[in-house]
């Protein structure tokens, strides 16, 4: 990777720029395909060096799930909670708490009052676990963002942040529209633009 300043002083990198240019033949957009690509390099370096401090078994999914354990007073919560939490399938849950379950970090129990119900409770193996891997997460996350001051590092969290929220305005804004075509549609009049 070859970095580079440009003339307003920003660092990009040459080969993602070049990307980027290729992308919208050097129109207007191109700074989002830059900034769409950058992004997408960084985060897969972030988890393929996240992976390397982490136990074999000990996915990022996995130490995910024992972190949200860990934080929770009780020390477990309710599968549907955790698939919430962690925005993924109840099945990816379901998954993930019986691997956990074999290597006894967690065990899974059945709701008192209702039986369709199951909680997922960190063992003391598990918590162990935690506890061990705590340092270790703080110290590589420190390493690999030590090259930006922190005023840089809050600047990043609230770009991302609003990147974030313009994600989550265009898909409301896609599935409001998809409704009222639905709707129109059942209706059997025009949809509204």
């Amino acid at each position: 990777m070859e970095f580079v300043v440009g003339e307003d002083g920003l660092m990009t990198e040459r080969s993602i720029q070049e990307l980027a240019s290729w992308y919208t033949d050097g129109g207007p957009d191109q700074e989002s395909f830059e900034a769409h690509l950058l992004l997408l390099r960084a985060y897969n370096m972030l988890v393929t060096s996240a992976q390397r401090g982490r136990r074999a078994t000990l996915t990022r999914e996995r130490f995910s799930l024992l972190r949200l354990l860990y934080r929770h007073p009780s020390r477990r919560m309710l599968m549907g909670e955790l698939s919430r939490a962690l925005e993924v399938s109840p099945a990816s849950i379901t998954k993930l708490a019986h691997g956990l379950t074999r290597l006894n970090l967690v065990q899974r129990l059945p709701d008192a009052q209702d039986k369709r119900r199951t909680w997922i409770e960190l063992t003391p193996e598990g918590s162990r676990l935690a506890e061990e891997s705590l340092p270790g997460a703080r110290q590589l996350t420190r390493a690999r963002w030590q090259g930006l001051t922190r005023e840089e590092k809050r600047m990043l969290s609230h770009l991302l942040s609003k990147l974030i929220f313009s994600l989550q305005s265009s898909a409301a804004d896609e599935r409001m529209r998809a409704l009222r075509e639905e709707a129109a549609s059942q209706m059997g009049v025009a949809p509204r633009k």
